[in-house]
């Protein structure tokens, strides 16, 4: 019964976490992952202590870093298969039962959470393109959101942040009224704080 119950479980485990993979493909279906912002985080925290730069650590002469490296045929099984999360050896690893199979090994003491899970099945499922390091990129200005509707501030960064969180469904709060930003001004100056400390709590 035990071993049932184990096998319910697993199969739950992974039949959410590809939900959850579809769920990053439908999300990111506008918005393509980005490697140095989505993916790079999730490599070096998990992956690059035995597969990244450092060749003192660096395990099974691969490098997850490079897609060089991350790409390349070894003896028919390749890291990553870009457009093809099924073939690659990455998602294998991630998902694999066998504690002697699954990466990150279980005495690293790091674990991939399925939501990571999902969005790397979702990179290599869009291409698993690479980017440099951002410190070696050029810096390019982005284009200004165009906003409809009313927009509290005036500054473009102001456009940006109401783009992030109208996709996050939220809006910009109400601005607050002359009297009570100067009210609140008031209460948070040194001398308010030194004047009223006895008996208010800051």
């Amino acid at each position: 019964m035990a071993e049932i119950g184990g096998w319910r479980r697993r199969f739950v485990a992974r039949v959410l976490c590809w939900m959850l993979f579809a769920m990053a493909i439908s999300s990111n279906a506008g918005t393509s992952l980005s490697f140095n912002q989505d993916i790079r985080p999730i490599l070096s925290e998990n992956c690059f202590l035995c597969h990244g730069p450092d060749e003192a650590s660096r395990k099974a002469k691969l490098r997850l870093d490079e897609p060089e490296s991350a790409l390349a045929d070894r003896d028919g099984i390749r890291a990553i298969v870009p457009g093809k999360p099924e073939q690659s050896e990455l998602i294998r690893r991630i998902d694999a039962d066998d504690l002697e199979d699954r990466m990150p090994p279980e005495n690293s003491g790091r674990r991939l959470k399925d939501a990571e899970k999902a969005m790397l099945k979702a990179w290599i499922a869009s291409g698993a393109e690479y980017e440099r390091h951002w410190a070696f990129e050029p810096i390019v200005r982005p284009a200004v959101p165009e906003i409809s509707g009313n927009l509290v501030g005036h500054h473009p960064i102001d456009r940006f942040l109401l783009a992030r969180l109208r996709e996050r469904g939220m809006e910009f709060s109400p601005a607050a009224s002359r009297e009570l930003g100067f009210a609140g001004r008031v209460l948070i100056s040194p001398d308010c704080r030194r004047r009223c400390g006895r008996w208010m709590r800051f």
